[in-house]
């Protein structure tokens, strides 16, 4: 059989595909297809738990990345795989592993507002300030998707040495507070406690945001 074989498997969750291909073979375990995938990166893709977990068992590098950089992880953060994203980090993937862009699975986290996720990654040490090549920390991601839940995450887990820092400017200069505004007036009365925090944070005076409240709205 094919190498390709044994990643479509993975890729279409066929469990008993993927064991014999790999009992015939043991190489093809971490075998690279086309795009530089292994079927590791194929199953955390599909949302393949057992054959992750059946991966994980047969010592499967957790930290291959493919050509544009991702990891199994990246992938299953991504995609939202909760349990995937688990037993990934359980077998000790890199939870700052960047990709070609600079971008760690706290990013994409923040990215689809993943809370959970990105609660299991900064346990196990995600760092909240990491910057990707735009030189965006996770807050940018999560402040400008109006993630409110995840920017609640990201500030409650700021305690030294990871500590949020709350002035990080991307390299156009925007700031992660500002990035709010397009959402300003979707907020309720509790969302917008949150930006008067952000402010005070910062010292800057509500007032200062006025005009931009008037534009918006």
């Amino acid at each position: 059989m094919s190498t390709l074989s044994v990643h479509t498997a993975a890729q279409n969750n066929q469990l008993h595909v993927v064991r014999s291909l790999i009992s015939e073979n043991p190489k093809l375990i971490n075998a690279l297809d086309v795009d530089e995938r292994t079927p590791l990166h194929w199953a955390a893709s599909s949302g393949s738990t057992d054959i992750v977990r059946f991966l994980v068992d047969k010592q499967a590098e957790v930290d291959l990345v493919d050509n544009s950089g991702w990891t199994p992880l990246h992938i299953a953060v991504s995609a939202g795989h909760d349990e995937i994203v688990q037993e990934l980090v359980g077998a000790g993937a890199d939870v700052n592993k960047k990709n070609n862009k600079g971008i760690s699975p706290l990013h994409y986290a923040a990215s689809k507002s993943r809370i959970d996720i990105g609660r299991l990654l900064i346990s196990r040490g995600a760092d909240i300030n990491a910057k990707d090549k735009a030189n965006q920390v996770p807050l940018h991601r999560a402040a400008t998707t109006g993630s409110l839940g995840f920017i609640r995450l990201l500030l409650e887990s700021s305690v030294p040495p990871n500590k949020t820092r709350l002035n990080n400017a991307d390299r156009i200069g925007k700031r992660f507070d500002f990035c709010f505004i397009p959402f300003l007036n979707l907020f309720q009365a509790t969302h917008l406690s949150i930006l008067r925090w952000i402010l005070r944070m910062r010292k800057l005076p509500w007032p200062s945001l006025m005009p931009a409240l008037i534009a918006v709205n």
